[in-house]
């Protein structure tokens, strides 16, 4: 797949764990489509409850959480719960 500089860096990890993470789950979904390249976006929202995370699901919002994610907001049981964590900060 063509990545730009920029979307080398994270795959390399320059950005920090969860946009390398993010990048790899990407590089491999992009081979599976046959993408050759990734297309600039600008937001990205996924909607999913616990009846469709299950555990696995609610573990994987975790680690990428603390691996640095940016921002998660998410709802469970009418009550907003927001995780926000810099990249790169400590």
């Amino acid at each position: 797949m063509q990545l730009t500089k920029y979307e080398k860096e994270m795959l390399e990890g320059a950005h920090g764990e969860a946009k390398k993470f993010a990048m790899e789950v990407l590089i491999r979904l992009g081979k599976i489509y046959g993408a050759d390249r990734m297309v600039k976006i600008v937001s990205a929202h996924i909607m999913a409850h616990y009846g469709s995370l299950h555990d696995a699901g609610i573990e994987l919002v975790e680690k990428f959480v603390n691996m640095g994610g940016e921002s998660f907001v998410f709802l469970l049981r009418k009550t907003p719960l927001q995780y926000r964590l810099d990249i790169g900060k400590k």
